[in-house]
């Protein structure tokens, strides 16, 4: 940002990418409403998602990130639901914590199958309080139609992932109120895994191997993991 002289090295990529996705989701619409469990279908998709990082270390190219997200549609991974339909069919207020622009728009898609599960839920979609990397703001969550389902509301920070000493008063009490959080990618699962006195549902592809060892999954999994553990 110093050297660029800019709040948003990322402003004309986020844009792009955001575009580029809204045009997919008509056929994820569609995809995902002829699914025998939707709502199973929008949940791997959001995962799947997730392999949407433009952070520099990756060596990120969108076209081939594109092109392996649709290339993998048609591969299926197990995702056992039962009980997290459950938490959110009983939950009063959900949290969502979103990690990055692009991959927004494809949680837009699970936003609105939560939502038919839960009309009563108080659903809200954290954002990061400024452009720090690829991370979304709420610029982009607005751009993916994130407000037809739930509040879009920035944790205050501009750190990578959900660091709650940093994050503001309004922000904490959002947190310490919602239910059940949803923590989209990787940063999210460092920052909060050793937070035992909420109950979470961390949705993510493991990309390095600090994450591998932890969760004892393969670089590249795709994994949808509760927390405390047998939640």
């Amino acid at each position: 940002k110093q050297t660029l002289r800019t709040e948003d090295p990322y402003a004309s990529l986020r844009q792009r990418v955001n575009e580029s996705l809204l045009a997919e989701v008509p056929a994820l619409s569609l995809r995902i409403s002829q699914a025998f469990d939707p709502f199973a279908e929008a949940l791997r998709l959001a995962i799947l998602a997730n392999g949407f990082d433009f952070n520099p270390i990756h060596h990120p190219d969108f076209n081939r990130m594109l092109n392996e997200f649709k290339t993998a549609l048609d591969v299926p991974f197990d995702l056992e639901t039962t009980a997290l339909k459950q938490a959110l069919s009983e939950a009063r207020t959900v949290l969502v914590l979103g990690d990055n622009f692009g991959e927004v728009v494809i949680d837009a898609l699970l936003l609105e199958q939560i939502h038919q599960l839960n009309p009563d839920l108080n659903l809200v979609y954290a954002v990061r309080g400024q452009p720090v990397v690829n991370d979304v703001i709420a610029a982009d969550a607005r751009h993916a139609g994130i407000p037809r389902w739930a509040q879009i509301f920035s944790n205050g920070d501009d750190a990578l992932g959900t660091l709650l000493p940093r994050t503001s008063p309004e922000f904490q009490a959002i947190y310490h109120q919602a239910d059940l959080l949803l923590c989209k990618g990787q940063a999210n699962y460092e920052c909060l895994i050793d937070q035992p006195e909420k109950s979470h549902y961390f949705l993510l592809k493991i990309k390095c191997s600090v994450l591998a060892l932890r969760t004892g999954l393969p670089i590249g999994t795709l994994a949808c993991l509760a927390a405390p553990a047998g939640l």
